[in-house]
């Protein structure tokens, strides 16, 4: 297959100087990948949002090792907890130490799974078109629900590297590191429902490696314990009532979830609104037609059946391919990638299994970005085995087409994740101030979830309560405590609270104030609410009590 100075492909040889070009793009495009992900992930609010309020509520209501001990929701979460047990009772749950976590071990992932390949002893132009993969694998920017909520990257991606831990030790043979693998699937379990789903991607990637008999007893072992202890749980929440299974239903809900990256990746030819806001006028005007086009041929896209059934079913067609290829030549990289794909699969299965209650009521939520990381996982590992079967040239080539058939789709999904970081902060100046009016978008918060935290975190004087500003509200500060300034086009209005007391929203404009947050004073002098920087010079804040309209005065903390 090659010689001293190229490879042969599609009939011709390949010039040393020509693979390494291909080569050195890939690694370019492996760069920006991680780039991208770990800029967005540096991005994510540094407030509670969704489940973190939840989290937040059961470490401190509960003593500890209870507090991180019991389950959620019928599976257990021992070692995220611990980082955000340890981050609200050091770090007062700033987030930060749960988005640095994260970001290490999505590094760490894909740094032990780069390893993994180097110890192959590939062609450059083929390592770095794997290692691109898998980078655009665990940091593309649709997988934005996770890379920038940082207590989802805690438990996803310590998942993550679980996996390929105990990948890396399956590969070696013997019952010593098939005890090794089984344990780093147990961390995994423990981390989070979807670990479950590393010990049959373990089997698998044993059975290509045509491992002995006796190698699988103990990942059979503390998977049989692992599951018995998951199903106790289950049955000790209250959730282990067995529904009757509809095998196609089910099958055709997996089949759609696989396509949720190929969706995203897509996303303006499907949806008329995202197709909107697409910049450039001269593609908006193709974009959206077609994208209007299809919401009346097959619906709103979230619950529509095609085309993300096609995806799913070359998805499935892909994954047979795969497996074949792998039993039949187990090279390192196909077995990695055939065992990541398989992973995802059985992650997929378990939600639409586990949650096909929900999604009866729910049916939108299916291809909800929250999956997406781990569907992205599955064409991940299908590509590694594609890319494997490919001469180096040939792989570097695709691995660049489809980094750069993912350029559009990072800048839409990163918009869409700062509109979440949007809503998560406003959600949290709202209910620092306990003023949340109820048409304020609050996303995947539970708005009850939310108001049971706030007393909690006002007594540890954590989170929102630990800032500064929150800490003048109902007090009058001294004049030389704060800088008094002269915002435009004030407005002030009375609104409802889903909190109690109704209480007010503030609107106004104010250029050159660099604090993230300003005062909202009454005229007695009292801090009565607190304002967050909008986009540009706009500002937008709440106010306790349902007080004049006019005469608010805005302060900005001085420092000391």
């Amino acid at each position: 297959m090659f010689s001293g100075s190229g490879s042969v492909a599609a009939g011709r040889t390949v010039p040393t100087s020509e693979r390494s070009r291909w080569a050195i793009s890939c690694a370019v495009g492996a760069a920006l990948a991680i780039g991208f992900g770990l800029f967005a992930m540096a991005q994510a609010p540094q407030v509670p949002y969704a489940d973190a309020w939840r989290f937040l509520v059961r470490f401190l209501s509960l003593p500890f090792p209870r507090s991180v001990l019991d389950s959620e929701n019928g599976h257990l979460a021992l070692l995220p907890h611990l980082v955000r047990w340890a981050e609200l009772h050091v770090f007062a749950a700033n987030q930060l130490v749960q988005t640095a976590v994260g970001m290490l071990l999505a590094a760490s992932t894909l740094a032990l799974a780069m390893w993994r390949l180097r110890l192959q002893a590939l062609e450059p132009a083929h390592y770095w078109a794997m290692s691109l993969l898998l980078a655009l694998g665990l940091f593309w920017l649709g997988n934005f629900r996770v890379l920038t909520h940082s207590s989802e990257t805690v438990h996803a991606y310590a998942v993550t590297l679980c996996l390929f831990a105990g990948l890396a030790l399956a590969s070696r043979g013997g019952v010593g590191a098939s005890a090794g693998a089984g344990f780093c699937a147990l961390c995994a379990s423990l981390c989070f429902g979807s670990g479950l789903a590393a010990f049959p991607a373990l089997l698998l990637a044993m059975a290509l490696r045509r491992a002995r008999w006796i190698d699988y007893l103990p990942i059979v072992v503390l998977m049989t314990g692992t599951l018995a202890l998951m199903l106790g749980l289950r049955a000790g929440g209250g959730d282990s009532a067995m529904q009757p299974l509809d095998v196609l239903g089910r099958g055709e809900a997996l089949l759609r979830w696989l396509g949720g990256p190929a969706l995203f990746a897509s996303w303006p030819l499907w949806d008329p609104q995202i197709a909107a806001q697409v910049p450039n006028s001269q593609l908006r005007a193709v974009l959206e037609p077609v994208a209007a086009a299809y919401e009346q041929q097959a619906g709103q896209v979230m619950v529509a059946r095609w085309p993300h059934l096609a995806w799913g079913l070359l998805g499935a067609l892909g994954f047979a391919c795969a497996l074949l290829r792998s039993w039949r030549q187990p090279r390192p990289a196909a077995v990695m990638g055939t065992a990541l794909a398989a992973f995802a699969l059985c992650v997929g299965a378990m939600i639409v299994l586990v949650r096909a209650e929900y999604f009866a009521m729910h049916p939108d939520q299916l291809l909800a970005p929250r999956y997406v990381a781990w569907s992205s996982l599955f064409w991940a590992g299908l590509g590694l085995v594609l890319l494997d079967a490919l001469r180096p040239v040939r792989a570097a080539q695709l691995a660049c087409a489809v980094f750069a058939l993912s350029l559009p789709s990072q800048l839409w999904m990163y918009q869409l994740a700062g509109k979440q970081k949007q809503v998560a902060e406003r959600a949290a100046v709202a209910a620092a101030v306990g003023v949340v009016e109820p048409a304020l978008p609050l996303g995947e918060t539970v708005p009850e979830e939310l108001a049971q935290a706030l007393p909690l975190l006002q007594a540890a004087e954590a989170a929102m309560f630990a800032w500064p500003e929150t800490q003048w509200l109902d007090r009058a500060p001294e004049p030389a405590q704060v800088s008094f300034l002269a915002p435009t086009s004030l407005q002030v209005r009375a609104v409802d609270n889903r909190l109690g007391a109704a209480g007010r929203r503030v609107e106004f404009e104010l250029a050159g104030v660099p604090a993230a947050r300003l005062l909202l004073i009454d005229p007695d002098g009292r801090v009565r609410g607190l304002a967050r920087r909008e986009a540009g010079e706009r500002w937008l804040g709440w106010m306790r009590a349902d007080g004049p309209n006019v005469e608010v005065r805005v302060a900005v903390l001085q420092e000391g």
